[in-house]
């Protein structure tokens, strides 16, 4: 005699959206990326917007710092709660960040930390 047994269907969902993607991916990320992301998703949204026109344009890869160093010089983006305008400390885990959303992986170069995680 058999017994029927019932599988159940489980469902996994990666977060796409960049705070969620910080805070699922901690350990990619230095500690307490995730809290400084929270109160500068507009640090992290106008980065997205200039390697997104770089991809646009037929770029092949782009450069994180060369990015942060364009925000700080010819833009109004700053940090909160920092001593200057923008810091670029944050710039490899806003890389990691980037290639982790929808359609971004391979724009950028990593190093170090939770590389091997994204490729």
């Amino acid at each position: 005699m058999q017994t029927a047994v019932a599988q159940l269907e489980l469902t996994f969902t990666v977060p796409t959206d960049p705070l969620g993607i910080a805070r699922h991916y901690a350990s990619s990320f230095r500690p307490g990326f995730a809290d400084w992301l929270e109160d500068n998703l507009h640090v992290y949204c106008a980065v997205e917007r200039l390697l997104d026109a770089q991809k646009a344009a037929g770029e092949d890869h782009g450069s994180m710092r060369q990015v942060v160093e364009d925000l700080r010089n010819r833009t109004n983006v700053t940090d909160t709660g920092e001593p200057w305008k923008l810091n670029g400390n944050h710039a490899p885990d806003l890389a990691r960040l980037y290639v982790r959303r929808p359609g971004r992986a391979g724009f950028l170069q990593l190093r170090g930390r939770g590389v091997s995680e994204v490729h």
